[in-house]
């Protein structure tokens, strides 16, 4: 994992939400943007790329969490068209109510990390 937004008020299948509706991670040898509209339904691969080790990136995520919620996603500055609708603001269901971004790799395999997340901006507007 690298980064996601972390739903917590309404993570149970009561409420509907989704414990990360979004995440970018690295799944096999691919980094994929992964989008959870809600609680049981399965992780949706919004855009994906190989990267290779001891490379820097640039990833710029954008997201609206009102209602109607939307992400953007740009990739060593161009924007990137997600999901099988192929938009560069896909529509999504980011959960205004408590959630949080989170940085860093982590995710429960038993290897040595050597990753840096640098510059992370958060802004409201």
């Amino acid at each position: 994992m690298v980064w996601q937004m972390k739903e917590y008020l309404t993570n149970n299948p009561t409420d509907g939400g989704a414990n990360v509706p979004l995440a970018l991670k690295i799944s096999k040898d691919k980094l994929q943007l992964q989008y959870q509209p809600a609680w049981g339904v399965p992780r949706e691969v919004l855009w994906e790329t190989t990267a290779k080790t001891n490379t820097k990136y640039r990833a710029d995520i954008v997201m609206r969490t009102g209602s109607p919620g939307w992400v953007q996603f740009s990739w060593n500055g161009k924007a990137q068209k997600l999901g099988k609708s192929q938009k560069t603001k896909y529509p999504a269901i980011t959960f205004p109510g408590r959630s949080d971004p989170k940085f860093g790799a982590y995710g429960g395999a038993e290897i040595d990390i050597d990753t840096y997340v640098y510059r992370a901006q958060i802004d409201e507007k």
